[in-house]
């Protein structure tokens, strides 16, 4: 009894709490799934019946993102969450119990996901959208690349300068020299003539 009470007072909350939606029944395969987009869901599971009541529910990641998804389990429940790709298969997997947060994500750009929930009591799932890692990669690589070019500018600009003054050294250094080369015949002893003996 106390569980179903606990049970309807969720609902009443879902019902008067704006921006978070409820499950909508039947949505308990990938054929039923319920189709959502980024934000609030929250819905309640059940493995104490026969079949077990499980929800699936089908998201189409946008271009250039991936899908995280936080799962919070209500107070006194335990649940399973599966992340899984278009063809059923696990990508993620996580267990939450008793008021705790967990994480999944899924990094498909463009691609198509199912969350799969499980176990016994309410949930929680907050879904959103964040940058992929292949974008994130592809923004530290151009990063390494502008920073590695401007190295290079940079160095290739020091060996110019260096380059430049070397030069400027050398002719100074030539220019000086030619100043101080003394005339032909400087710096000799002068020439004296032989003795001078009269003609005959």
């Amino acid at each position: 009894m106390k569980k179903w009470a606990v049970f309807i007072v969720f609902l009443l909350f879902l019902s008067v709490v704006p921006g978070v939606v409820a499950d909508v029944e039947p949505n308990d395969s990938m054929e039923n799934a319920e189709v959502i987009g980024a934000g609030t869901i929250s819905g309640s599971v059940q493995d104490k019946v026969e079949p077990p009541d499980v929800d699936y529910y089908r998201v189409e990641i946008p271009e250039h993102k991936m899908l995280k998804v936080n799962a919070t389990a209500g107070l006194g429940s335990t649940i399973e969450v599966w992340i899984l790709n278009e063809n059923g298969d696990m990508v993620d997997y996580t267990t939450a119990q008793n008021g705790s947060l967990r994480q999944l994500w899924y990094d498909k750009p463009g691609g198509v996901a199912y969350i799969k929930v499980a176990g016994n009591g309410t949930y929680t799932l907050k879904v959103y959208f964040d940058r992929s890692l292949s974008e994130e990669l592809e923004d530290v690589l151009d990063t390494v690349t502008k920073g590695f070019t401007r190295i290079v500018m940079v160095c290739v600009a020091a060996i110019i300068l260096i380059i430049v003054v070397i030069g400027v050294i050398i002719i100074l250094v030539n220019r000086s020299k030619k100043q101080n080369v003394p005339p032909p015949g400087a710096g000799l002893p002068p020439q004296y003539p032989g003795p001078q003996y009269p003609s005959q």
